[in-house]
């Protein structure tokens, strides 16, 4: 559970007619989506050609989202002669291409750009690569999940775009619309209400002893909408389980802390060493939405004395993501809804 973060990926790829197909895990998407495919392409040998300053690796990239914009072009790729294992972060990167230059960036990086909250305003400055040379920010302040503030409607357009693009390519590899619709509208990809953070007291071998939980609204949804608080009717008892090895439920106590945090309370010490499973449900925030489900597993600690915290999280850590994703799922999952 330490450092988890939800836009790991998997990847299983082989060659087949041109097409990488990816199971599992889905590039840019950043989620799990059972067993949809991704679509991937061989990079264009015009641009291998142009590329040829980026070396010898580009002649393997196959790209899995593709935008254009003002006579330049961007591509999401991957070196399939890399091995990438299910722990691999950052994996991926963004090929800008405008007539005969061309140059690489970090995919990873760059869509974890946050719109401004009041918007694009004045002259905005030139960017070509995503994220390249934006101030870094840790989200919340002093952790080191770093996030950046996209700087124009332009670099957001380009992030968009890929995002979009990432999409239709599911749809073309995966036999259509309704497929791709019934995996990527479930609620906790859309993340349309508050997602959360949980904060669990560890000693030194990593697990918790005492059985106390804080779930809070995440850092980042509040960074995106500040006032986003928990509706103080909305919550109960049920609203954050601990479950042991064998799915019941451990006796506790929930709390509302205050606006943006409840707190579980296990009525007595958990068992050492033990699997047990936290989940957060069943309240809303002020507008009503729903919070984005939660459940994570955890070993018990061997002391009941707490010296640290572990976080985890069930936000992507690509804001734009969710966006689109809603955008694509808004007839299926909140048809009255109107688009982000």
């Amino acid at each position: 559970m330490v450092g988890k973060r939800s836009t790991q990926f998997l990847y299983c790829c082989f060659l087949l007619q041109g097409l990488f197909p990816l199971q599992a895990q889905m590039a840019i998407l950043g989620l799990g989506y059972g067993p949809l495919r991704e679509k991937y392409e061989e990079f264009p040998p015009k641009l291998k050609r142009t590329c040829a300053n980026l070396g010898r690796r580009v002649s393997q990239f196959g790209y899995f989202a593709h935008y254009a914009s003002d006579g330049a072009e961007y591509y999401a790729v991957m070196d399939t002669s890399t091995p990438v294992n299910d722990d691999a972060y950052g994996w991926g990167s963004i090929v800008f291409v405008h007539g005969s230059s061309c140059s690489e960036g970090d995919l990873d990086w760059a869509l974890r750009g946050i719109p401004p909250i009041s918007g694009y305003h004045g002259a905005a400055p030139v960017v070509e690569m995503p994220g390249l040379n934006a101030q870094e920010i840790g989200v919340p302040p002093g952790s080191g999940n770093m996030h950046y503030v996209i700087r124009s409607a332009h670099e957001e357009d380009i992030l968009r775009g890929l995002v979009r693009d990432a999409i239709q390519r599911a749809i073309q590899a995966n036999g259509g619309e309704a497929i791709v619709k019934k995996t990527l509208c479930a609620p906790e990809n859309l993340q349309r209400g508050p997602t959360v953070s949980v904060s669990l007291p560890v000693n030194a071998k990593g697990g918790a002893l005492s059985g106390q939980f804080m779930v809070k609204i995440s850092a980042l949804r509040l960074l995106l909408n500040p006032s986003d608080s928990i509706d103080p009717a909305s919550w109960g008892q049920n609203s954050i389980q601990l479950l042991d090895a064998s799915g019941k439920a451990v006796q506790g106590t929930v709390r509302l802390v205050n606006k943006q945090e409840l707190e579980f309370t296990a009525a007595k010490n958990l068992i050492a060493n033990t699997k047990y499973t936290v989940k957060v449900n069943g309240f809303t925030d002020i507008d009503g939405d729903a919070v984005t489900p939660y459940s994570e597993p955890f070993i018990s600690g061997t002391v009941a004395s707490a010296n640290g915290y572990i976080e985890s999280s069930n936000e992507n850590e690509y804001p734009l993501v969710p966006m689109e994703l809603r955008r694509f799922c808004v007839d299926v999952a909140h048809p009255n809804a109107s688009r982000p």
